[in-house]
């Protein structure tokens, strides 16, 4: 049985463990877009831009490729909730060549959104 006090106990961990998971997620997702050597194979082509979908210049071409998802399921994988996470940064994040430089940055801004 849960008690008032077992859940208070764990609340504050709650934001903290939100801000890791996305961090995870964006910081591979950049390894993804700059440095595909780096990753898995499993991964190399596991995202699309919207530059090899489209063949004419879009106002999102720096975007991931959002696919339609036909179950609540899809909702809640990576590669839904990865991709709306890459797309809703501010597109100088996008730009960011440097692993280095993306945590630093990735890090600073999600903390500044978090509040």
């Amino acid at each position: 049985m849960t008690r008032a006090t077992d859940l208070y106990r764990t609340n504050h961990t709650q934001p903290v463990l939100k801000y890791l998971h996305e961090f995870r997620v964006l910081l591979l997702i950049q390894k993804f877009v700059h440095h595909k050597h780096k990753l898995p194979n499993v991964f190399k082509n596991y995202f699309v831009s919207n530059d090899s979908v489209h063949m004419h210049d879009t106002r999102h071409k720096t975007d991931l490729h959002r696919h339609k998802i036909n179950t609540s399921y899809g909702y809640r994988c990576l590669k839904y909730k990865g991709i709306n996470m890459w797309n809703s940064l501010p597109n100088n994040f996008k730009y960011i060549t440097s692993t280095t430089r993306f945590k630093h940055l990735l890090k600073n801004y999600l903390l500044s959104t978090a509040r």
